[in-house]
């Protein structure tokens, strides 16, 4: 369930991905965390229109329920802060990117040492004044192998409507995986499709 990094129509200057840093998430980022990764995926979301499960049961959001997809994304960025920084699960990991002192995204994954090293993106956005400079892929191709270099199998999900997500793991080389790899996280695949890659 990852990536809001759709392009940018700032002029924002163009920064040098070789000078992001990752350092880990911390309860001191949750403020600044769950408002980039609300603004990020809503600049993904804004105007589609997909399925969500509220009360375990199905519900739609279209273009106008622009404040029930935020109330939904909150909720989802709480849940996940929770799950990758505040409670510590082993091989559970979170970071922030920063660029000249300032915050500009921030991934969460795991760990997985099944027969295969793998990393599972949970989440990955950047802010969207620095969204379309390449800090999505400098993470993905540089940074993350870097620090995990055993783990050589990439995992991911995104929503069928997060075409700039789909478009973004495409780019990366990523292979659409079958049914099995969506629910192996617990997700439907009618809302969701998996992606893969071995680097």
């Amino acid at each position: 369930m990852t990536v809001a990094t759709p392009a940018s129509k700032n002029k924002a200057k163009k920064i040098e991905v070789k000078d992001i840093m990752a350092l880990p998430l911390t309860k001191a980022d949750e403020s600044w965390f769950n408002k980039e990764f609300v603004r990020g995926f809503m600049s993904v979301y804004k105007d589609k229109t997909f399925i969500i499960t509220e009360d375990d049961k199905p519900k739609i959001l279209g273009p106008t329920n622009i404040k029930e997809k935020e109330k939904w994304l909150h909720g989802t960025a709480k849940e996940e802060f929770n799950d990758y920084v505040l409670t510590g699960k082993e091989n559970y990991k979170a970071l922030k990117l920063k660029y000249k002192g300032k915050l500009v995204g921030a991934i969460m994954y795991r760990l997985l040492d099944e027969t295969k090293k793998t990393i599972y993106l949970a989440q990955l956005f950047i802010a969207p004044s620095f969204q379309g400079q390449g800090i999505a892929t400098h993470l993905v191709d540089k940074i993350l192998p870097k620090l995990h270099p055993d783990y050589k199998r990439y995992e991911v999900l995104t929503r069928h409507q997060n075409d700039v997500g789909m478009l973004f793991y495409n780019n990366l080389e990523f292979t659409i995986g079958d049914t099995s790899l969506v629910e192996k996280y617990g997700y439907n695949p009618l809302y969701y499709i998996g992606f893969y890659n071995v680097r």
